[in-house]
């Protein structure tokens, strides 16, 4: 993470919002094909957490760019001055903000600018657990279908290691989740953060053989443990 600034492939929206340990409760599209019935300063505005969970519900990666921020009173984007329109037109153009990813006007907690959805994502947020919380809770969903049972949530310090093995650059391999005794075991693998995604995508396997470092992640219905294999 660099001044809140995260980068990833692999996460949808849908689960981005599934997994997300707060709801989102307004939104404005910054840019993105959706067409509702509810514009300020000529964004799409979704407000309420039941329309944003319909939104996730969209084919969201036939649209390319998918990039909004949250902002926490409905209402305030009409408070947004030209300057400030004009950064966030910039953020979702340039997929980097002119002057900063947060607005005071909005309180946003989040700036979310996506290509292809689940392919890759940028994320400038708020508070370490906006992505913790995702990450986990994917991982959690992944680990008990293979288990075909329930584990428990990742705490804090669970939450503190695997961001700081995402300060280094890591790829986890869902697809290879092992279970032994009731306890799901991931491999996760850093390979570093100048990485093209298609790439790693297409390259997986050279990714994890080169991997600097390989750990192994163990959980179930008591704690999640990070154990350092190499």
């Amino acid at each position: 993470m660099k001044k809140h600034e995260i980068n990833y492939s692999g996460i949808a929206f849908w689960e981005f919002i599934k997994y997300l340990d707060y709801p989102i409760r307004n939104m404005a599209l910054i840019k993105a094909e959706y067409i509702g019935n509810k514009y300020q300063k000529n964004f799409e505005i979704i407000e309420g957490v039941k329309n944003v969970t319909e939104l996730a519900k969209q084919d969201i990666y036939k649209w390319g760019d998918f990039c909004f921020i949250d902002y926490k009173t409905e209402g305030t984007i009409d408070d947004l001055s030209d300057q400030e329109i004009a950064e966030l037109l910039y953020l979702g153009h340039m997929f980097k903000p002119l002057n900063g990813p947060f607005f005071d006007v909005l309180q946003n907690r989040l700036a979310y600018l996506a290509h292809d959805d689940g392919w890759f994502c940028k994320l400038f947020c708020k508070g370490n657990r906006t992505f913790t919380s995702v990450l986990t809770g994917k991982i959690k969903a992944a680990a008990e279908n293979k288990l075909h049972g329930n584990i428990c949530t990742a705490d804090e310090k669970a939450q503190s290691m695997l961001l700081d093995l995402a300060e280094q650059g890591f790829l986890i391999d869902l697809d290879t989740i092992q279970i032994q005794n009731n306890r799901c075991m991931v491999d996760i693998y850093v390979i570093g953060k100048s990485i093209v995604i298609d790439d790693l995508l297409n390259k997986k396997d050279v990714f994890k053989k080169n991997a600097s470092k390989r750990y192994m992640l163990f959980c179930d219905c008591e704690k999640w443990e990070l154990l350092d294999e190499i």
